[in-house]
């Protein structure tokens, strides 16, 4: 802290720092070696103390985890951030974010829960501000993925997939795609929505493998979504065929080859077996 004055030479008064003491005013006194006079200047030490933070919004909501965002205040080094159940006294570590960086995501957070989240700022080691006022939120309840998956050919060479229903659900999303037993290779995902708890599929590839899966779409505003559930299969004819409610076919196109094949000659004789309710 440099000090001047007329007629005075400079000198310097040391602090700490940072300076946790109070304000206070101090004298600077100089004595001339030579002439042995001496001449004194009085001054102010003003501490002045870690702003407030101000939370502004919590964003990125789920059942698991949640930002808070904060306005900018200049000066400071670093936030930190404290959270806690609302019905708690205990307030838990959030982290720490270092500016310019004006907003935190904490994880680990339990669903359908209601927390506090604080926020203070740092200008140096030993030297933290207050914390900001608390800001009020619920992570969203959880999603459940769904479960009981089944399949079955309708009528037309439709297959149907179906599952529980999930009350409250939005809407279901759906993926199926090609798999190669032999190779364990897969195709493209082809993806899709229902409302209902179950999604037809037309012009699937005969004698082919598929994998499918099916998610719950909770709160689609807030990306509430469930977990993808396992890989469930489904094997296509090698002749695509309608059946009247679930996998007995209306009708199936048969052949009959006679005597064993030799002497390239051989008769085939072709017939329709039809089912009778």
């Amino acid at each position: 802290m440099p000090l001047a004055s007329r007629g005075v030479h400079r000198g310097a008064y040391s602090v700490a720092n940072p300076y946790t003491g109070p304000s206070t005013p101090y004298t600077y006194t100089y004595t001339d070696p030579v002439s042995g006079c001496t001449q004194s200047v009085t001054a102010n030490i003003y501490v002045q103390n870690t702003p407030v933070v101000t939370p502004i919004s919590i964003s990125n909501l789920s059942g698991s985890s949640a930002t808070l965002n904060w306005a900018a205040v200049s000066g400071i080094g670093w936030y930190e951030v404290r959270y806690k159940e609302s019905n708690s006294s205990v307030w838990n570590n959030g982290g720490t974010q270092a500016a310019p960086a004006t907003s935190k995501t904490v994880i680990g957070l339990s669903p359908g829960t209601a927390y506090d989240m604080e926020v203070r700022g740092w200008c140096a080691q030993n030297s933290p501000g207050p914390w900001s006022s608390s800001m009020n939120f619920t992570t969203t309840a959880s999603c459940p993925t769904p479960n009981n998956l089944l399949f079955g050919w309708l009528a037309n060479n439709v297959l149907k997939l179906s599952w529980d229903s999930i009350p409250g659900t939005a809407y279901y999303q759906t993926r199926y795609r090609n798999f190669n037993p032999t190779t364990n290779g897969t195709g493209s995902w082809v993806n899709g929505t229902t409302q209902t708890s179950y999604k037809l599929l037309a012009g699937l590839s005969v004698s082919s493998v598929y994998q499918w899966q099916v998610r719950a779409i909770c709160n689609s505003s807030s990306n509430h979504v469930s977990s993808w559930t396992s890989l469930n299969m489904f094997n296509t004819y090698a002749s695509l065929r309608g059946s009247n409610s679930g996998e007995n076919p209306l009708s199936e196109e048969s052949f009959k080859i006679y005597p064993n094949i030799t002497n390239n000659e051989f008769v085939l004789e072709s017939y329709t077996l039809q089912l009778v309710k």
